[in-house]
């Protein structure tokens, strides 16, 4: 009688190894679909922001970080190319220049 007593408190170690197996599981599913998403959408991201701060030029061994200067390059190109005054800096006429529906083509040779 003192064993059929101790059975149900014996089997509760395995039926909770079993309820964590199951919950588990799912995630287990999950993590390849996970880690091709983050490898394919975030890492590029991340090389993005790298290069849009920096000096990096294909085939240098080292680059060095330049802050918002690329920025500001291309908003005075963009200025220019606007018949604006090429500061880049971000002004009320830039911003005009920038919400205008221009059919114009960007790049004209």
């Amino acid at each position: 009688m003192a064993v059929a007593a101790t059975l149900p408190h014996a089997l509760a170690p395995a039926r909770n190894r079993q309820r964590l197996i199951e919950s588990l599981s799912g995630s287990a599913f999950a993590f390849p679909a996970f880690l091709l998403l983050v490898l394919t959408n975030l890492v590029p991201l991340v090389v993005l922001l790298y290069l849009s701060f920096t000096d990096f030029e294909l085939g240098a061994l080292d680059s060095h970080f330049l802050g918002l200067d690329n920025f500001r390059k291309a908003l005075a190109a963009f200025q220019q190319t606007n018949n604006l005054a090429p500061s880049g800096k971000l002004d009320a006429d830039t911003w005009n220049a920038l919400l205008s529906e221009n059919t114009d083509p960007p790049l004209t040779s």
